[in-house]
């Protein structure tokens, strides 16, 4: 039997007509949202908690913009619990997403306070709890031990970006465990949007992924109880000319600040860069963020101490 063109196409077209199709509604079951409890409390800010409902892996908002029915206690160093004012506008330095539900008690904390938190959710009953310690004042010191120039094309030509090296020699207090954050602060008193860089061995597996709100971490399991010197070199992104007599300069100005954690803080830090180093990357195990909130909720407590570097200032003579 032969087929005709025509008579071919008319049986595609039957076979797709009449093909099965059978429509599956997959039944998922929703997961009830927690509360989700942040704050971090250091020596230069009122204490501020933030309280918010936890949202889902499918969600495109952020959950600590929802608002939630809370009530937030916090007692300083065993005295009795005050109940903390809700301010959905505190304007403070805290590296979360939103402060559209934060509670703020009017107290800054210094070193070696113990902050304890009892946060409830009204509507549904459910209490958590958390503490943590503000830790004592890091002692160290920093000194320039070079300037290296680096050449950039920036499209047209090619110009000389000056990188600073500095030398930090910390001295470690002996104790079982230390941990520090150190960043830089420039002129005018912004972290600089470029991070530190060091080829130091206390820094492990230092990559770009490898930091958290532009500062470097690490602990001192290799100098415990010693003074223990590193050099480290930042981009800094803003500078200023100034004319010297007849020559011009390039000045390079600000501080560096030396943080040191509690180990909650370290934990959570490394585990949200275990988290950052797997984003995008579908076949990676999962990574669960530290958490040290006590109860049926999420979140993370934890403190620090923000000690500073002498301003630093450093002319380099421009090429004419």
């Amino acid at each position: 039997m032969k087929f005709t063109p025509n008579i071919f196409i008319l049986l595609i077209i039957a076979i797709i007509f009449n093909s099965c199709e059978e429509i599956m509604n997959l039944k998922t079951k929703d997961i009830e949202s927690k509360m989700v409890v942040y704050s971090y409390l250091t020596n230069e800010d009122s204490v501020v908690v933030v309280v918010s409902p936890s949202s889902s892996i499918f969600g495109n908002s952020p959950a600590s913009k929802y608002a939630l029915d809370a009530q937030v206690m916090v007692s300083v160093n065993g005295t009795e619990y005050q109940k903390m004012t809700r301010n959905d506008h505190h304007n403070t330095y805290k590296p979360i997403d939103s402060l559209a539900n934060a509670f703020v008690y009017e107290y800054v904390p210094q070193s070696g306070d113990m902050l304890s938190f009892i946060v409830e959710d009204l509507s549904s009953g459910t209490t958590l709890t958390a503490e943590t310690t503000i830790p004592a004042k890091p002692q160290f010191e920093i000194e320039l031990v070079g300037v290296d120039t680096i050449k950039y094309y920036n499209g047209l030509i090619y110009k000389d970006y000056y990188q600073p090296r500095f030398r930090c020699t910390i001295h470690d207090p002996a104790r079982d465990k230390n941990y520090y954050a150190i960043e830089y602060i420039n002129h005018s008193g912004r972290k600089s949007i470029n991070n530190v860089y060091s080829e130091d061995p206390i820094f492990q597996n230092m990559t770009e992924e490898t930091y958290f709100l532009s500062n470097a971490f690490f602990n001192d399991m290799l100098f415990d109880g010693q003074s223990y010197s590193f050099e480290f070199s930042f981009e800094n992104s803003e500078n200023a000319r100034k004319e010297v007599g007849k020559d011009i300069y390039t000045i390079v100005y600000g501080r560096v600040r030396l943080i040191q954690l509690t180990e909650e803080m370290y934990l959570y830090f490394s585990s949200s860069h275990e988290a950052l180093n797997h984003r995008g990357d579908l076949f990676s195990q999962p990574q669960q963020l530290y958490t040290n909130i006590q109860g049926d909720g999420y979140g993370f407590v934890g403190g620090a101490y923000h000690a500073y570097s002498d301003t630093l200032e450093y002319y380099f003579k421009c090429q004419k």
